[in-house]
């Protein structure tokens, strides 16, 4: 497509109105955002073949991304979405792409145009209408024009920068839809086949699997249920029913067992995925400030997926709360069936404080894991650990102390103060520390600033002599700093070594010390060149959103708060400016951890020929009992850490 041609007086006219609208951001940025077809006015100079005009364009709508996040990027978008449209472009964003390889563009200006594609594209909260837009980029050879840009020799830092970001960002939303699509293959809908069979799910609390039944256009839904009563030995059919589960388009619907199956409202995907299984509970919870919910729910989840419901609608924390029936703690992996044996059980569900689980370190390499709860007075607790472990600890000779990242020294307990007193987050950990403590005890040897380590020696790195020599994934043995350099070096970078890196730091320093080795690096000495210095502050900042963003939020509130005031500091250049608010979105908005992935299809269960009241451990399969028994202990096993794997911590 060709851009508009005006005349030299016309292009006149769009530069001062252009201005106008520089000064009209610059007094009311609001009035701009709000006025309809402001920010469509503004784009409009992009399909002009003016190059001074379509880069002041540039710079105003860059600047109504960065002063309104989010929300100003949108409307840039929307606004050049509808210029395309209009201009009949074959693609979008072809005005950007031209602006980017015209020859007269100044580097400022393809800068600023890379500054604002990053950003339009960064607004867009659908991850595939996300990689759907890069894609639109990709087949306008953008990779060949950022390859063009780096390897100029007069491209600027920034614009380095700014390319940088663009792949960072399409790799990790690459990564994102493989991931969506391996979960999407995990769901199959199968429709009614031909020869009369319809495929069931049949769910119980020792089971989950599917069965064929042979159905009629007279087939009622209470048939179907019956087929599969005889089918499986269901002990107590009035249990169960038969339910559409809930999709895009509807809620969860149980079928009334009078109906004719065929006549049930269902798309052909839906009725090729109902299932049978238990009609839900009402249940009766007491929170703990004396009130009560009664609510519906599945008897086959388990009490962790219940609590989670309970706190969904009752806003308390999660991590701060367990369920109980009585005095007893449920167990997390077990299913309400299997807790809840009568119904009068049903009403006498409570929530309580969850009792701490901390670290009690027993030595150099020996600590366990403890449940504590909050009332417990710090005297008792001091008998409890002794006890658990087996060993003698003298309150006469022993002391008990509190130690966490968040805290400059360990605290010690007094013994007639409560555990809630001090415990603020699991974060925390117990150590018993000798009271006859001499004056030859040596103070721990600080690690040197990471400008000052020495150049690599054996002292300090060593490489594995069978591979690649000083190779990164050839690392043998090394100091914090000469690892903290490796990962944020610019000459030499692996992504899979960051990785690791990030999920096995915690075995070998903490995250407070990770955090002061990062600000070091970033702070480059003055002997550096201004092109070696800012090649270094990009490549740390890389790290930092990258730490963060898989960290979710798993970080510990101090090194949040040291994180937010580095980004008021030491990035408050304008050149940083978009990794900075990068930076600070994930740090806002942290990703949930989400749940192992299975995307292989589940083994056919081996049943037992003839099912009775009267089954026995003797009638089933040794490996289907090894399959059962995984399902149920998986809720809490998916719970796991890596770092509780560390130094056979189990």
């Amino acid at each position: 497509m060709e851009l508009l041609r005006l005349s030299a007086r016309d292009h006149s006219m769009i530069r001062d109105c252009l201005e106008m609208f520089k000064i009209l951001l610059n007094v009311s940025l609001k009035s701009v955002l709000t006025s309809s077809g402001a920010v469509g006015a503004i784009s409009l100079p992009l399909s002009l073949d003016d190059a001074k005009n379509t880069a002041f364009t540039v710079e105003l709508l860059e600047d109504i991304c960065s002063n309104a996040i989010h929300i100003g990027a949108q409307l840039v978008f929307e606004a050049i979405t509808e210029m395309s449209k209009k201009m009949q472009e074959e693609m979008p964003f072809f005005s950007l792409i031209q602006c980017l390889i015209n020859e007269e563009t100044p580097g400022g200006t393809k800068a600023l145009c890379l500054s604002l594609i990053n950003q339009l594209i960064d607004s867009i909260d659908s991850l595939e209408e996300r990689f759907r837009i890069r894609t639109e980029f990709m087949r306008m050879e953008f990779n060949n024009i950022l390859d063009q840009l780096k390897m100029d020799p007069n491209t600027s830092e920034l614009i380095h920068m700014e390319c940088e970001l663009f792949e960072e960002e399409t790799k990790n939303d690459s990564e994102d839809m493989r991931c969506r699509f391996e979960r999407s293959k995990i769901i199959k809908r199968i429709s009614p086949s031909g020869d009369g069979n319809l495929a069931v799910t049949v769910v119980t609390d020792c089971m989950q699997t599917s069965c064929s039944i042979e159905i009629t256009p007279d087939t009622t839904v209470g048939n179907i249920k019956q087929q599969i009563v005889d089918q499986f030995k269901i002990a107590k059919p009035e249990d169960y029913g038969i339910v559409s589960p809930a999709d895009d388009s509807k809620e969860e619907t149980w079928l009334n067992e009078a109906d004719i199956f065929a006549e049930c409202s269902l798309s052909p995907e839906q009725m090729g995925s109902i299932e049978f299984r238990m009609i839900p509970w009402e249940i009766t919870v007491a929170l703990p400030n004396g009130s009560k919910k009664r609510f519906a729910t599945d008897p086959n989840i388990t009490c962790d997926q219940v609590l989670s419901q309970i706190l969904a609608i009752s806003s308390l924390p999660e991590a701060d709360y367990c369920l109980m029936l009585g005095n007893k703690v449920l167990q997390e992996a077990k299913t309400l069936e299997r807790c809840l044996t009568n119904v009068k059980s049903r009403k006498d569900l409570k929530i309580c404080e969850r009792p701490y689980r901390l670290r009690v370190v027993l030595g150099d390499d020996a600590w366990q894991m403890m449940e504590f709860n909050p009332d417990t007075q710090i005297s008792d607790v001091f008998k409890q650990i002794a006890q658990h472990v087996g060993r003698t600890f003298g309150t006469e000779n022993f002391q008990l102390v509190m130690e966490s990242p968040d805290l400059e020294a360990p605290v010690p307990l007094e013994d007639e103060k409560l555990m809630r007193d001090y415990i603020s987050s699991d974060n925390c950990s117990l150590r018993f520390v000798s009271r006859n403590i001499t004056d030859d005890d040596e103070e721990e040897e600080e690690e040197c600033n990471i400008w000052e380590e020495p150049a690599d020696c054996e002292s300090n790195i060593t490489f594995d002599k069978k591979g690649k020599e000083n190779s990164i994934q050839n690392i043998e043995t090394a100091t914090l700093n000469k690892l903290v350099e490796r990962v944020t070096s610019p000459e030499e970078y692996d992504v899979d070594f960051v990785n690791v890196f990030v999920m096995m730091y915690r075995a070998f320093t903490t995250e407070e010390k990770l955090w002061q080795k990062l600000v070091e690096r970033f702070r480059v000495p003055d002997s550096f060149s201004p092109a070696v210095k800012q090649k270094i502050q990009v490549r740390v900042c890389i790290f930092v959103k990258n730490w963060v963003e898989k960290a979710g939020g798993d970080l510990h509130e101090k090194t949040r708060r040291s994180i937010m005031d580095f980004l008021k500091s030491d990035l408050a250049e304008d050149s940083f400016k978009l990794m900075r608010q990068a930076i600070q979105s994930r740090l806002e908005n942290p990703k949930a951890h989400e749940d192992p992935v299975v995307s292989g299809k589940p083994p056919v269960p081996y049943l037992p020929r003839n099912i009775t009241t009267t089954l026995s451990l003797d009638d089933i399969e040794e490996l289907e009992i090894a399959r059962q028994l995984t399902l149920q202990s998986f809720a809490i096993y998916k719970k796991i850490r890596p770092t509780e794997f560390f130094k056979a911590a189990w």
